[in-house]
Order: C-alpha cells, then sequence, then structure tokens
C-alpha cells in the first residue's frame, strides 16, 4: 500500500519507482521492486511472529 500511496504522490519507494520508469531505469528500478517485495515480506514476518507471541501471551 506505502508504494501505490508513494507512486501517486506520498513518497517513498513508490515516488522512486514512478521515477526510475520515468526515465528508464530498469535496473534501478528492479532494486526496488525487490526491496519493496523483501521489506513486506519482512514486515508480514515480523507481525506474525508478533501475533503469535500476544496470543500466547494472552
Amino acid at each position: 500500500m506505502a508504494a501505490i500511496l508513494g507512486f501517486v504522490g506520498a513518497g517513498g519507494l513508490g515516488q522512486q519507482m514512478h521515477i526510475s520508469i520515468s526515465l528508464f531505469l530498469e535496473s534501478r528500478l528492479a532494486t526496488l521492486v525487490i526491496a519493496t517485495f523483501v521489506l513486506v515480506n519482512a514486515v508480514d514476518l515480523l507481525s506474525g511472529w508478533m501475533r503469535r507471541k500476544l496470543d500466547a501471551a494472552f
């Protein structure tokens, strides 16, 4: 969602993706897509771990 918001003007990785697309910087775009993928998966794993810990505590 953050990448989509950035793409339409809220800043962040999405804005950088938009710039890379506009300037035909495919290698930079690929790096940004991979970074977005890694960040989303890392946050998903962390939130899943936290949910399990909180469920076990209560």
